[in-house]
């Protein structure tokens, strides 16, 4: 099972099963602090690997996917999903699109 995880500029490709939206949150948080020793721990307790980006990347080859678009709950600011290339956009578009699930 390949997951995606996005917030802000960062994207980030795991193995394994669906964390939950706050472990989720948690591993790209700490990619975006450059933690990455902290975020392979974190990946190791819950049993979860970091893997390359799918080719060719649809929507079907992601089993679950995060895309965090608040800074705060409550907070109505949109982050940015991008720079991306154009067919990672489209991915986030769809996730963000479909009901129930985007963060």
């Amino acid at each position: 099972m390949t997951g995606l995880i996005v917030k802000g500029s960062t994207a980030l490709f795991i193995k394994g099963s669906d964390p939950g939206a706050q472990d989720a949150v948690g591993l790209i948080n700490r990619i975006r602090a450059g933690n990455s020793r902290s975020c392979e721990t974190k990946l190791d307790a819950l049993n979860l690997e970091r893997v390359a980006r799918p080719v060719p990347l649809s929507r079907e080859s992601l089993s679950w996917a995060y895309v965090f678009v608040a800074l705060t709950e409550g907070d109505e600011r949109r982050l940015e999903p991008g720079p991306f290339d154009d067919e990672l956009t489209r991915i986030v578009a769809a996730i963000e699109a479909a009901p129930g699930e985007s963060s």
